[in-house]
């Protein structure tokens, strides 16, 4: 027993060390476009850091149909500590995970006193090639946050249950609390913490119960089922509140299937079949994929599979005396997949690895603790047993650290992925994405082709075939895309806005004000819809209506600074030249060498009678681009202004001689001259003035 004071904190380093030296190689990956825009690239109250307004909307929002505030926090500091860097990102979800598995052995330890099944359940646990898409996926903080909140949860909870308190209460419930704003994934937790009751805290006052002793470490005082139960009951009330959080998330981003659209029956086939195959990919892990789509797994498949979980579940709760560990393992896993399984279908996923994070824990330790007890009762040597367990752990290391290779950018992402499955709409359309980023539009074109092919129905390749058309300046046909999209989703933001400019660009502008007012509707807080909008304002004459939509692009983006420069160009010409000023100052601020920025700011400068503060600007302006004649021209006008008339003379000359034909120019010119009392020169200048053709 003395050992185990050094063992316990070697298995923790080990497995940190592990799981740092598998999915390290994270911290290179790129961004995938598998809603890492939706979470942090494209989304202004992340990628914005952390400020007041941006926690407010953390806690308020509706975002790609969750509610999670603890997720969006903590992807919003990271922008605060590292900006828009997904290395440091990839890494805190390894540390994350890492944490997570030591927690877990941490858990299991102290619940058993079984170190090294413990150890084992939580290396395999971690080093699975199951967990890649949880760890390798920025947007999959929400995984690994929540479930280091539910080891904790649970960690507090074994503390409970030898000591009972009110404090040790209230600690357990604002763990679970904190594990939920997270991810709701913790609904389940309260039942997970019964089975615990039952085995191995025995926590039952039952005969029966205390003589379940297999594996298990100190009894913890008893209670009866009722009590225990009522024990439960808020922590069942706070995951109800949570469930209908997030039922309400979804069903405000229309990701809830109906059940017109997919028969219950159907969706209960599904999931026998999504029990089963989980089975299959923890004991075989390969062809493992991001995506799985949705499609009717055929009545007999789905029959088996249901018939085969029936048998395991009766097995299991045949064993509750002589094996208990495997009844509540089994009932672990097939309760926490409950949320993911299918019975509520949301989005368009068969299965995803990543569901299988917490119901794995129960898999594995039940089977971790079965296959103990067959090595104890054989008279398995340890030495056996260990090199028995290197064989498991160290493949599917080996195997894992191969998966994550897969998530370094989108493309090998979804190339890899369309290599293991088979009517992949979503990696086709993705595929795309990224293909159209690296100017490689031809080969995007076809893969959006294919996901219509393959999903006539989705919207989302819709839009993106549009996309592609609009990139060849094919309006029309983009416009027939956008609309079969709109058909089949009505409220999809980024269709409406697509169509709003596929209209502007056919010079239907009155119809894109529509389209992008409606895209607003639904979402009033995209700086770009705000900008387009202002954009075709501006082009029918509504100067005022622009100036309203650049100003709120730029509220809603600081950093949105073709909005800041049409809006002070704008202010500029509404005679609101002190706002004008104050935007033209904060660009150059931003982007000190932009020559059109310092020779706006000059120019208003002169319309408020400052023409000395001008002149630098000017200059500034003409070091940027030394053949700008205009510049050179109101430098000279500005610098007359300031009684500087041979300096003036000088500019004037220089615009003339870049552009020989102003008649500006020659007429200013010979306005200086005469100033300057150079009548002669002057008469010539202003004479060829009136004899030049008129200047454009």
């Amino acid at each position: 027993m003395r050992s185990r004071g050094w063992i316990s904190p070697l298995v923790v380093a080990l497995l940190v060390a592990g799981v740092f030296a598998v999915f390290s190689q994270t911290y290179s990956f790129e961004f995938v476009n598998l809603d890492d825009d939706e979470y942090v690239t494209a989304n202004p109250f992340v990628n914005g850091g952390i400020n007041s307004e941006n926690v407010r909307w953390a806690f308020t929002a509706f975002h790609s149909g969750h509610w999670h505030p603890l997720t969006w926090l903590s992807l919003a500091l990271d922008c605060e500590i590292w900006g828009m860097t997904p290395g440091p990102m990839h890494l805190e979800n390894v540390a994350w995970h890492a944490a997570n598995a030591a927690l877990l052995f941490l858990l299991l330890g102290s619940m058993t006193g079984q170190i090294g099944r413990s150890a084992f359940v939580a290396a395999v646990f971690a080093l699975h090639p199951l967990r890649v898409e949880s760890v390798a996926w920025v947007t999959e903080r929400k995984d690994v946050l929540s479930v280091f909140f539910w080891l904790l949860t649970t960690y507090f909870y074994v503390g409970y249950s030898r000591r009972p308190g009110a404090a040790r209460y209230l600690l357990v419930l604002a763990t679970f609390v904190v594990g939920l704003l997270a991810k709701p994934m913790l609904v389940t937790l309260p039942l997970t913490l019964l089975l615990l009751d039952f085995w191995p805290l025995r926590r039952i006052d039952s005969a029966r119960t205390r003589s379940v002793a297999v594996g298990a470490g100190p009894i913890s005082p008893q209670r009866s089922v009722t009590t225990l139960i009522l024990e439960k009951v808020p922590l069942l009330l706070i995951a109800l509140a949570a469930g209908t959080m997030t039922s309400a998330a979804q069903r405000a981003a229309g990701a809830l299937v109906s059940f017109d659209a997919l028969p219950l029956t159907q969706r209960i086939v599904n999931a026998a079949w999504s029990y089963v195959a989980y089975l299959g990919m923890t004991l075989w892990p390969t062809r493992l994929a991001p995506f799985y789509p949705l499609t009717d797994v055929p009545w007999r498949r789905g029959l088996v599979a249901l018939v085969l979980l029936v048998a395991a579940t009766a097995l299991a709760l045949k064993a509750w005396r002589r094996a208990p560990y495997l009844t509540v393992g089994w009932l672990w896993y097939g309760i926490t997949l409950l949320p993911v399984i299918g019975l509520v279908q949301v989005g368009g996923q068969l299965m995803a690895d990543r569901f299988t994070y917490v119901p794995h824990i129960g898999l594995l330790f039940g089977l971790t603790w079965g296959a103990a007890e067959l090595a104890q009762r054989f008279h398995v040597r340890p030495e056996v047993r260990a090199a028995g367990a290197a064989l498991v752990v160290v493949p599917l290391a080996l195997s894992t650290a191969q998966q994550t290779t897969h998530w370094r950018n989108t493309e090998t992402l979804f190339v890899h992925t369309l290599a293991v499955t088979t009517g992949n709409f979503m990696a086709h359309n993705n595929l795309g994405i990224a293909l159209a980023e690296r100017g490689r539009a031809d080969e995007a074109m076809q893969h959006y082709a294919a996901a219509v092919d393959i999903n006539p129905t989705w919207p989302e390749a819709r839009n993106n075939l549009g996309n592609a058309l609009a990139s060849r300046r094919d309006y029309v046909g983009a416009e027939a895309q956008y609309r079969t999209a709109l058909q089949i989703r009505p409220n999809f933001p980024s269709a409406r806005y697509n169509l709003g400019l596929a209209l502007a660009y056919q010079g239907r502008l009155e119809e894109a004000i529509t389209e992008y007012r409606r895209a607003l509707a639904a979402q009033p807080n995209n700086p770009t819809t705000h900008y387009s909008l202002g954009d075709s304002l501006e082009r029918l004459g509504h100067l005022e209506s622009a100036t309203e939509h650049f100003q709120a692009a730029v509220q809603i983006a600081p950093g949105h600074d073709a909005a800041r420069r049409r809006l002070a160009r704008l202010l500029g010409q509404l005679g609101r030249l002190e706002e004008a000023i104050a935007h033209d100052t904060e660009l150059l601020r931003r982007m000190p060498s932009d020559a059109e920025t310092c020779h706006h700011l000059a120019n208003l400068l002169v319309r408020m009678g400052k023409a000395a503060e001008a002149i630098p600007w000017y200059r500034r302006a003409i070091a940027e681009r030394p053949d700008w004649a205009d510049a050179y021209q109101h430098l000279a006008t500005a610098l007359a202004a300031n009684g500087d008339l041979d300096a003036a003379i000088a500019e004037y000359r220089t615009a003339l001689r870049l552009e020989p034909e102003s008649r500006l120019t020659m007429y200013n010119l010979g306005q200086a001259l005469a100033r300057a009392g150079r009548a002669g020169e002057a008469a010539a200048m202003l004479v060829a003035a009136d004899s030049s053709q008129p200047s454009h």
